[in-house]
This record gives structure tokens, C-alpha cells and sequence, in this order.
């Protein structure tokens, strides 16, 4: 291989084997950027599921075998919707 500009003569071979050491290197950077997102996603993730379930604006109800519940029953295929409580 001989440069235009400064006329050197270059091995291919060595440009391949450079060429093939720069892209490992960037691989490798590549993947560890990745993991770095992907880790950096999941804490937020975890964060906002955790902030979440210390919410109190929603609250499951819990009933016991003794509470009373208030059934609704529909009396027809209408088109309204009458129920029997």
C-alpha cells in the first residue's frame, strides 16, 4: 500500500491487525457503555416502583369474613342497566 500524500510504503497486513485492535477496543467500550445503561435504567426503574408503593394515594381495601358487602345484581337485558341492590 503506498500513501498519495507523503509516497510511504505501508504493509496492509499491519493496517488490518491496527484496524482489527481499534474496533476490539471499541467493541469492548461499546459493551460497557451498554452496561452502564442498562444498570443506570434498572435503578431508576427500581427507584420509581419503590416510590410508587409508598404511595398512599392508592390503598387496596381488605375485608374480612365478617364485613358486609353491598351487592349489585342487574334485573334485564335492557338497554339501560337497572341493578337490585
Amino acid at each position: 500500500f503506498v500513501n498519495t500524500v507523503t509516497k510511504e510504503v505501508a504493509d496492509i497486513d499491519w493496517h488490518d491487525s491496527t484496524r482489527k485492535k481499534h474496533m476490539d477496543e471499541l467493541h469492548e467500550a461499546m459493551e460497557q457503555l451498554h452496561r452502564e445503561v442498562a444498570a443506570t435504567i434498572a435503578k431508576k426503574r427500581r427507584q420509581a416502583r419503590d416510590r410508587q408503593a409508598k404511595s398512599k394515594a392508592v390503598q387496596l381495601q381488605k375485608f374480612a369474613i365478617s364485613n358486609i358487602v353491598l351487592v349489585g345484581q342487574v334485573s334485564c337485558q335492557c338497554n339501560k342497566l337497572p341493578l337490585h341492590w
